[in-house]
């Protein structure tokens, strides 16, 4: 008798012990049994109606609930019919649960909840119901949504104005390198002062480093708009290579650096644009003479790895700090270098160099070990489709 008692007890507590969980749940929670009836539900499900504008008996014990919801879809309640066809298919076994977002018009505001709805363990068909006020999170992703197209549309309004004046400069610079180059013969014919031919030459090394910032603007807003487009062909990276230091040897030799390369005998072939590729290599040659005092030494290191042709461009330059090495290829950053003689710049090289390998389908990651200690970048592209390794690879 007293182990019967006992029982007794023991299951009564557990009932309640359930009871405590599910009415401290921060979700409206009911039972449905196969009739669409509710047969069990938490003090939460038991507001949530008379909170949210609707009848307290309808939701209560013995209300059906998919009858209610019937009737709603009916009337062309979308959300009606989306939770009217998901509770019916896990009835039918066609499915476990069912989840779905749905706003709910309260008095005085808008409210979104999450419902989801499980089979419930048992012999006969049953669904457990729950609705999670996720009002908050919906509001914030509509937020972030209109922060986002915000920034969207700042960010071609950017697009249209480096473009625009990207023209506008280019002309005006071009008729004055043009004007620069006339007098400049004819200053040497004339055979005028020293001093007046410095300045000349001064004006026209100058127009001519603009020219090249507003080039690199064009070419960085023909990209966000998506107007290059790429002359691709089957090339020789060496060949390119080999142009790229042609392009660049002017300032490495004005610094004084010494320029060793490891190019194979082999060609590599790649599908790709040569002019571009040829861009892209003096700008990283360009780049390591730029930030390095005098007579330093740029290694150009070219293999094949796999499927990837991999090009290194290692220098014994000022470095780059290790908390700029994620930004480093970011449009406009710059890295405070500390050099007296660096020609500064707008910080748009790198990028148009990422931007540009990305057309290729290809990668640049850069390495450093901190300040004073050079900096790698490290270009991958893929080889041509069927390329092999040469005899002897």
């Amino acid at each position: 008798m007293k182990t019967k008692i006992r029982e007794i007890d023991s299951a009564a507590f557990q009932l309640e012990f359930v009871r405590g969980v599910i009415d401290s749940l921060l979700h409206e929670v009911a039972v449905i049994d196969a009739s669409g009836a509710v047969v069990a539900f938490n003090r939460r499900w038991g507001a949530f109606a008379e909170e949210n504008g609707g009848r307290s008996d309808a939701v209560s014990a013995g209300a059906n609930y998919l009858e209610i919801t019937r009737v709603a879809a009916e009337a062309g309640d979308a959300y009606a019919r989306r939770a009217l066809d998901g509770l019916q298919a896990i009835l039918a076994g066609r499915q476990k649960e069912f989840v779905m977002e749905y706003p709910c018009n309260a008095p005085g505001r808008e409210r979104w909840f999450l419902m989801y709805a499980a089979r419930a363990a048992g012999s006969s068909p049953a669904i457990v119901v729950s609705h999670t006020d996720v009002t908050e999170r919906v509001r914030a992703q509509a937020k972030l949504g209109e922060a986002t197209e915000q920034l969207r549309r700042v960010d071609q309004r950017k697009d249209q104005f480096l473009a625009t004046i990207s023209h506008e400069l280019r002309n005006p610079l071009s008729s004055i390198c043009n004007a620069v180059y006339v007098l400049g013969h004819e200053m040497a014919e004339a055979k005028v002062d020293g001093k007046q031919e410095k300045l000349v030459s001064l004006i026209g090394r100058q127009a001519e480093h603009l020219i090249h910032l507003v080039d690199d603007l064009l070419e960085v807003s023909r990209i966000a708009q998506g107007k290059i487009e790429l002359k691709r062909q089957r090339i020789d990276l060496i060949d390119v290579l080999r142009h790229a230091i042609e392009m660049a040897m002017p300032k490495i030799e004005l610094g004084g650096h010494d320029l060793r390369t490891e190019l194979p005998s082999a060609p590599i072939e790649l599908d790709a644009d040569p002019v571009r590729l040829t861009q892209i290599f003096a700008n990283l040659l360009n780049n390591a003479a730029k930030y390095m005092e005098p007579r330093g030494t740029i290694w150009m290191i070219a293999e094949r790895r796999g499927s990837e042709a991999v090009v290194t461009v290692r220098d014994t330059g000022v470095g780059i700090p290790a908390d700029m090495l994620p930004r480093i290829f970011d449009l406009f950053t710059q890295v405070d270098r500390s050099l007296g003689h660096s020609e500064g710049g707008l910080g748009i090289g790198l990028a148009l160099v990422k931007d540009l390998l990305a057309l290729h389908g290809g990668t640049i990651e850069a390495q450093s070990e901190g300040v004073g200690k050079g900096s790698t970048f490290v270009v991958r592209l893929p080889l041509t489709h069927g390329a092999h390794e040469p005899p002897g690879c």
